[in-house]
């Protein structure tokens, strides 16, 4: 009885880590990644953030930046860039 105890507080205490553990928090441009800093400057360098946040899942982090123009980014950890929506303009070359 004590092991069937035992395992049911384990799961409840996993499940409930993993449903509240991540989480989004709004960070500024400084707290990026210095290569997705360097992937903005280079190529969005004339339009303003309006918010940046970072994604934290159960293993994962990444970063996610919405410009003024409506652009969303989203970065990997080492902020190498995994996706670009450009919804009202063109994704620069």
């Amino acid at each position: 009885m004590k092991k069937i105890f035992a395992l049911l507080v384990s799961v409840f205490c996993i499940g409930s880590a993993m449903a509240f553990g991540g989480g989004d928090k709004v960070i500024n441009k400084s707290q990026l990644p210095a290569q997705a800093q360097n992937f903005l400057n280079e190529n969005f360098a004339g339009v303003k953030i309006s918010y940046a946040k970072q994604e934290t899942d159960f293993l994962e982090r990444s970063y996610e930046v919405v410009l003024a123009d409506g652009t969303k980014l989203e970065f990997s950890r080492e902020g190498n860039w995994k996706e670009v929506d450009c919804r009202y303009g063109e994704v620069p070359a």
